[in-house]
């Protein structure tokens, strides 16, 4: 059989996730269990494709789509409900009476809503790695296939001789430049 599309893989992802994080306060062991099952369903993914199914057709994609604010709204849920379980229905604050519960669980909530808001905003969207990598292969394609100049190459009609050129090669990897003359 052919794979389809990601659509309910992304579905029974997000299922999971939503069990997992939305009542994680009721039961500490979820998260656990999900990253079990995940990691057999990953494994047992993977033997299927590799033994059973034909080869997917690639295929394109910038990023998850909609399935992306699915899961920042139910992370969003998941700080709510969380909150709202320990500080509202916790043990812990039984002596205390409802006016304190209903504060706690408000600097609670907007605490970690911060924290949530200052990971999104301080994390890339694109790692630094990927972004060398992509900014190199758009300046081959520019210098092999559209032939456009760089600010290393010189013009060739200010050099007297352009047998005798220097060409310089920049590996930025370990900040390293590499020189090569042309003598012939």
């Amino acid at each position: 059989p052919l794979i389809e599309g990601p659509f309910d893989s992304y579905k029974e992802l997000v299922f999971q996730f939503g069990y997992a994080t939305l009542f994680a306060a009721a039961y500490p062991l979820a998260p656990l269990l999900s990253f079990i099952s995940n990691y057999v369903d990953i494994r047992s993914d993977l033997y299927s494709i590799g033994y059973e199914m034909r080869r997917p057709i690639p295929a394109n994609a910038e990023d998850i789509g909609s399935w992306e604010s699915i899961l920042d709204a139910m992370g969003t849920a998941a700080i709510i409900s969380n909150s709202a379980l320990v500080c509202l229905t916790g043990d812990f604050m039984d002596g205390y009476d409802w006016m304190t519960r209903l504060l706690t669980f408000l600097a609670m909530e907007h605490g970690l809503m911060m924290l949530k808001v200052a990971v999104s905003v301080g994390t890339p969207d694109v790692p630094d790695e990927v972004e060398i990598q992509l900014k190199r292969q758009e300046f081959i394609v520019g210098k092999l296939i559209e032939d456009r100049e760089d600010d290393q190459d010189p013009p060739l009609e200010e050099v007297d001789d352009p047998i005798d050129a220097a060409i310089e090669v920049f590996q930025t990897d370990e900040d390293a430049v590499l020189k090569l003359d042309v003598e012939e």
